[in-house]
């Protein structure tokens, strides 16, 4: 009996992943995070069918076993399987153990993710770039000779997990800070239109002259476009022990290291004299992008 009741549980939880995939089209999601997000929309931006783009929370391992599938953006190294092909995915730890070969990997998010791999039996490439670095070439709002005039306007990006954070709460009452929330706003299906939501958070990030953040996409986003930025930590509660960061900065040739605020006095203008820019022309975007658009092409005809 036992056999038969988990038979019609994955038969039911089977078709609300095909309806929420299929029907939507990769358009959807319940998950809020717009990092997370990312891995639906890049995918669509490269002209990917997006029924062969599922991340795996949204399918059920007896179908997502069975089909080709494209891990792009995030921490999903230890996710994967012998269908998977990576596009600019990484690890989420140095301890992070990769249970199943991938298919194939086209880019890794940085060159620590590739020693990893490397270190575990499994060829990668020296392709580095997390995908979220492209979406400039996709949609820009902000002009290349941006000046702003006037009091300088900054951008607070905290990771969804610190949203309640006390300190993040305490810098949001300053005037000069605009806190930009990671979570993207449902509809009332309790989804997320990812297509029509996204565009909507990169004008208010580029609204700001920069950007401090503790979410690693508020980063990466807010450096494609030139914005510069402040890496922060209001808290522990962040999968990891930081490692995705610095995976990221090392594939931009950027040695970087967080101002811990956890145990800090704030000083506003202390924190704005440490916002720097940061160049990631060492990734050249636009050879990245077709690269990526080849290969998927080839693995997805």
């Amino acid at each position: 009996m036992r056999n038969i009741y988990y038979f019609f549980v994955k038969c039911w939880n089977s078709i609300k992943c095909i309806f929420c995939t299929y029907v939507f089209t990769g358009q959807y999601t319940s998950n809020r995070n717009f990092g997370d997000a990312l891995g639906i929309l890049m995918p669509k931006l490269l002209g990917v069918n997006n029924g062969k783009c599922m991340p795996k929370r949204y399918v059920f391992d007896w179908i997502y076993r069975r089909g080709t599938n494209l891990q792009m953006v995030g921490s999903t190294l230890g996710d994967v399987n012998e269908y998977s092909i990576l596009c600019g995915a990484g690890a989420i730890s140095i301890n992070q153990r990769i249970r199943n070969k991938p298919y194939k990997i086209i880019s890794v998010r940085g060159p620590l993710t590739r020693e990893l791999c490397i270190k575990q039996g499994i060829d990668c490439p020296s392709v580095y770039g997390d995908p979220a670095m492209l979406l400039p070439l996709f949609y820009n709002p902000r002009p290349s000779t941006y000046i702003h005039t006037g009091s300088q306007k900054v951008g607070l990006i905290p990771h969804y997990v610190d949203k309640e954070n006390g300190i993040v709460k305490q810098l949001a009452k300053n005037q000069e800070i605009h806190v930009i929330d990671i979570l993207l706003s449902p509809n009332k299906f309790g989804k997320m239109s990812v297509e029509n939501e996204w565009k909507k958070w990169i004008d208010e990030l580029c609204s700001c002259d920069c950007v401090i953040s503790s979410s690693l996409h508020g980063l990466i986003i807010a450096e494609a476009y030139g914005i510069p930025t402040l890496w922060v930590k209001f808290s522990d509660e962040i999968n990891g022990d930081d490692f995705k960061f610095y995976d990221y900065y090392a594939s931009i040739g950027q040695s970087v290291t967080p101002i811990d605020l956890r145990k800090k006095e704030i000083d506003i203008e202390e924190l704005q004299g440490q916002i720097t820019y940061k160049d990631t022309s060492i990734i050249d975007k636009k050879e990245y992008l077709q690269t990526l658009r080849m290969s998927i092409n080839i693995l997805f005809p």
